[in-house]
């Protein structure tokens, strides 16, 4: 006995196939035609990467599709004291940074 599939998208699927990656669906029986159906899942998102804004002193800024990162690291060696101030230091950087990269992008 033969049961023939109806397949949604089948030239994707083939390319998929090819490239040798799994394929995900869901495998039905269409109420309407009767037929077996499968419906692969949608294709995976792609995230975009951090893009690098600016290197500050003891870190660096990235900016994403929706915030800004801000990475520092302080070696604990240089005291609590210069750490807060540095902290300061940093964060004037950053601001700097943030606003010269939206002028640029405006421009």
């Amino acid at each position: 006995m033969r049961k023939f599939i109806y397949v949604i998208n089948a030239i994707e699927i083939m390319k998929i196939l090819k490239a040798g990656k799994k394929l995900q669906g869901t495998l039905y029986l269409d109420e309407k035609t009767g037929w077996l159906t499968f419906k692969p899942n949608s294709a995976p998102r792609t995230k975009k990467k951090e893009e690098l804004v600016d290197h500050t002193s003891f870190g660096r800024v990235t900016e994403t599709s929706n915030s800004y990162k801000v990475y520092e690291r302080f070696p604990k060696v240089m005291g609590m004291h210069r750490i807060l101030s540095a902290i300061d230091r940093e964060a004037k950087d950053v601001k700097a940074s943030i606003f010269t990269n939206e002028l640029i992008d405006r421009v």
